[in-house]
């Protein structure tokens, strides 16, 4: 089974409270995080966007997931990495996931809304 690489989506959310799966998946994830994306917090780690020391949290925050799909090692998994008051997703945060999927990408998600059930998701990710 070839190695998953995680992406996190976490857009302009990447805080305490609003990112705790992205945080979870860092703190106690076995899989390899390549990135975050997070245009806000561009140049930084997640350890120092949050104040959180350690090797887990030494991850980038880059501006789009044109950044890191090029490099040597690129994710194979976009997972949403926010759990949102009411579970919903962020309507702008649509294109990056329709990108992920047009790349070949797995998306993940813990969202009450199911993203298979979604007609232009499951659009893409028939042709992809």
């Amino acid at each position: 089974m070839a190695e998953r690489r995680l992406v996190i989506l976490a857009e302009g959310q990447l805080t305490h409270h609003a990112a705790k799966t992205a945080l979870g998946v860092l703190r106690y994830g076995s899989d390899p995080v390549v990135a975050i994306l997070d245009s806000t917090s561009v140049g930084r780690t997640v350890g120092a966007v949050l104040g959180l020391a350690g090797e887990r949290f030494a991850v980038p925050c880059v501006a789009s997931l044109e950044d890191v799909l090029g490099t040597p090692e690129p994710p194979t998994v976009l997972l949403i990495g926010i759990a949102p008051t009411g579970g919903r997703l962020p309507d702008p945060w649509r294109a990056t996931i329709l990108e992920a999927i047009a790349a070949g990408l797995d998306v993940e998600s813990g969202l009450h809304t199911f993203l298979g059930d979604d007609p232009e998701f499951a659009a893409a990710a028939a042709t992809a």
